[in-house]
C-alpha cells in the first residue's frame, strides 16, 4: 500500500473528514487529496504535517526483508508436501 492510500486509511478508520486531517496539520485540502491520490511525492513536506498529525512514521526495511504473498504460498506448499 502505498503512502497516500495509507493516509487515507488512516484518516477514514479515524472517522476524520478530508477537511479536518488537513486543517490539524495544516495543510490545505488539496494537497491533502494530491497526497491520497498519489499525486504528490511522499517527500512532500506536508505528508509529513499529515504524519505526525495522526502518530505514523515511516519505517524504511529492505526489499530482501518482504516476503511476498507468492514466497509464502510456496513455503506453505512445500511444508505440507513432508
Amino acid at each position: 500500500m502505498k503512502l497516500g492510500e495509507q493516509i487515507r486509511a488512516e484518516r477514514r478508520r479515524r472517522g476524520l473528514t478530508g477537511s479536518e486531517l488537513a486543517k490539524a496539520s495544516s495543510i490545505s485540502k488539496s494537497v491533502l487529496s494530491r497526497l491520497e491520490r498519489g499525486e504528490r511525492p511522499a517527500i512532500h513536506p506536508a505528508a509529513q504535517a499529515l504524519l505526525d498529525t495522526l502518530g505514523l512514521q515511516i519505517v524504511i526495511v529492505p526489499a530482501s526483508w518482504i516476503i511476498s504473498p507468492q514466497t509464502l504460498e510456496t513455503n506453505e506448499n512445500h511444508a505440507d508436501q513432508r
